[in-house]
């Protein structure tokens, strides 16, 4: 018969704490393009739903609606730390009006 073994973590884990300045050391216009990135992605998100409610996405639709955060934070990181992204053929998808946008 199968029986629970405990096992000791062989991980390190580490908690993340943030002090009262550090909203403000980080510049306004990376805070806006954060912002921008949530919205983009929301609206991303909310339409790929709404096609698939008119039956317009065969196949599973996986969101993440309420998580946007993390990818607003992904993208900031890509960027500071790459330079952004400059994958030949990438394609950026924007929302406009209810429109799915390549650019």
């Amino acid at each position: 018969m199968p029986k629970l073994v405990e096992r000791e973590l062989q991980a390190h884990c580490h908690a993340l704490q943030k002090g009262p300045d550090d909203l403000a050391r980080i510049p306004r216009g990376d805070l806006a393009r954060m912002l921008l990135l949530l919205y983009l992605v929301r609206e991303f998100e909310t339409a790929v739903l709404d096609l698939k409610d008119r039956d317009l996405v065969h196949g599973p639709a996986h969101t993440s609606v309420g998580q946007e955060a993390i990818a607003a934070a992904t993208a900031d990181a890509a960027q500071e730390r790459h330079g952004g992204i400059d994958a030949p053929g990438a394609r950026a998808l924007f929302v406009q009006g209810g429109h799915l946008l390549c650019a």
